[in-house]
């Protein structure tokens, strides 16, 4: 928590960061994007083949195949698919840089030099991990309903004037909402909970293979557990 305070306190000098913010939008973006998008589009052939599979199976038709991927490539998958693997690539990534950093004293360094290493490194990393999960998320969608859509024009007969047509209409803002939601939420975990272990790693090179697992394991938790609570929140809320 006390990690959390002081990051919300930096973000009071972000105008200074904007060159490390730059960079880490780079790492973080630019190199997540492919391995994101190339995952990402086979689950969405997984979802519409199992809803093809199982609705043919209990209801003997695959109209209602689209509807039903859509919401749950919008509430689910898109922003939850995304997140676990950036927790990986990038909160690895991050965990790593930053125990790497106490091993070697970088860190001593930085507070030397009168340079606020929350304000350094968590804030500009939190900022990018926000903007890069939210846009991936959106991206996501887009991959996933073309996977989907190529299920369904191939398996189920559809056209892709209809298969388009059946998502507009089953599709609603809170679909959307929830997706920026859950993306910008994840955003924030994975950065701040790979950061706690950097800062936290033992002084040796397997203190920063250790900070670098318990950072990935404990994302990957609690995305998890945030998808349920925020789920949870959006059904009472809305119906």
């Amino acid at each position: 928590m006390r990690l959390v305070e002081q990051t919300i306190k930096s973000f009071a000098y972000i105008y200074r960061r904007h060159g490390e913010i730059l960079t880490q939008l780079y790492e973080q973006g630019n190199k997540s994007i492919s391995i994101v998008l190339f995952a990402i589009t086979f689950a969405g052939f997984v979802v519409a083949l199992e809803y093809t599979f199982h609705m043919r199976l209990v209801l003997f038709t695959g109209e209602m195949v689209p509807a039903f991927s859509a919401i749950m490539i919008f509430r689910e998958l898109a922003p939850t698919l995304t997140a676990l693997l950036l927790a990986t690539k990038v909160g690895a990534g991050i965990a790593a840089e930053i125990g790497s950093m106490k091993v070697t004293e970088q860190l001593d360094a930085l507070k030397l030099l009168h340079i606020n290493a929350v304000e350094y490194l968590v804030m500009p990393r939190l900022v990018a991990s926000l903007f890069t999960t939210t846009v991936l998320a959106l991206f996501s969608v887009v991959i996933c309903f073309i996977g989907s859509g190529v299920v369904a024009v191939v398996k189920l007969d559809f056209t892709a004037g209809s298969y388009i047509q059946q998502i507009q209409v089953m599709l609603t803002r809170v679909d959307l909402w929830m997706l920026i939601a859950k993306a910008a939420t994840f955003g924030c975990v994975i950065p701040l909970v790979s950061c706690y272990y950097g800062f936290a790693c033992k002084k040796s090179a397997q203190g920063v293979g250790e900070a670098t697992t318990k950072a990935v394991v404990f994302s990957s938790i609690l995305i998890i557990i945030l998808d349920f609570v925020i789920t949870t929140i959006f059904s009472i809320a809305v119906y």
